[in-house]
């Protein structure tokens, strides 16, 4: 019994460490994709709060469809994400959290840099409440 209950936590620990190790991979996968060659992350962050910034309304809010049921989404920023990561395309996307009433959406604001100009380009509604939606973008 005592070799059968050792066996059982042997595979249990190495799962958890396979799992760790597949983690940490992505990790670095991810980290190699930050801005660094073009933009930095302190330009794609600028250029998605100014974007935010000239967005706003009366109210403080900023207003994007939401392209999955077609309503208009009043914003409030909660903050933008610092790390920003660089696309296939040579665009950079950053996240920002926004609360609409009572729920959290995660906003991606792709950014690209035109003419000398760093702009937004397009924004995604990423998750709204912690899950995730299809990828689905709305020009901007």
């Amino acid at each position: 019994m005592s070799r059968i209950h050792f066996s059982l936590i042997a595979i249990v620990v190495l799962l958890f460490s396979l799992g760790c190790q597949e983690q940490a991979s992505e990790t670095q996968k991810d980290a190699g994709q930050e801005a660094s060659a073009g933009l930095s992350n302190e330009q794609v962050v600028q250029a998605i709060e100014s974007h935010i910034q000239s967005g706003l309304d009366s109210d403080g809010l900023y207003a994007i469809e939401d392209a999955q049921d077609g309503s208009t989404r009043n914003l409030k920023l909660d903050y933008v994400h610092t790390s920003a990561h660089e696309v296939e395309d040579g665009s950079y996307y950053a996240c920002a959290d926004m609360v609409d009433g009572e729920s959290t959406l995660d906003l991606d604001f792709y950014v690209v840099e035109q003419e000398g100009e760093t702009k937004v380009s397009k924004v995604v509604i990423h998750k709204v409440d912690g899950v995730a939606r299809e990828v689905v973008s709305n020009k901007q």
